[in-house]
């Protein structure tokens, strides 16, 4: 079997610790996590890189299939 090279994952899960085997076979150098606020959390107690981001409503004018998303880096919120 070949391996996929993975640079980014999302993760948002209520037990963190279910994450732990798949952090088991992840470089830390080579992989960036995104999340909700507590499994960043988790994932950088565990020393690896993670950045929260949060979700927002979409209003009526929006397409139904498009939504408005917040990076939050501290001070630098970014969005898309």
């Amino acid at each position: 079997m070949n391996n996929i090279p993975v640079k980014n994952i999302f993760a948002a899960v209520f037990t963190k610790k279910i994450l732990d085997p798949l952090l088991k076979v992840l470089d830390k150098n080579q992989v960036k996590f995104w999340g909700t606020e507590g499994t960043v959390k988790y994932l950088k107690s565990k020393g690896y890189s993670a950045e929260r981001f949060i979700f927002f409503e979409r209003s009526e004018a929006e397409s139904r299939s498009f939504f408005k998303v917040k990076f939050s880096t501290g001070s630098n919120d970014k969005y898309c």
